[in-house]
């Protein structure tokens, strides 16, 4: 979700948006194109921002907490 703390390779970071349907958000909808299936787009230090479309390969996100 939105807000949710996460890690990436160890860095900390934030979920920003979470994507697995057309929102009318023309830039969120992008991705949905781009990846069918959608993903996440994350932040996170060191990395900036990252949108992860298949979340099974990616054993290097973590999930820490629901946003504060």
């Amino acid at each position: 979700m939105p807000g949710d703390l996460i890690t990436f390779h160890g860095d900390a970071g934030t979920g920003e948006f979470v994507v697995n349907a057309a929102t009318g958000d023309p830039a969120q909808d992008w991705y949905l194109e781009q990846f069918p299936g959608g993903g996440i787009m994350i932040v996170a230090e060191g990395w900036g921002h990252v949108f992860l479309h298949n979340l099974q390969e990616h054993d290097h996100l973590d999930f820490v907490s629901r946003k504060p």
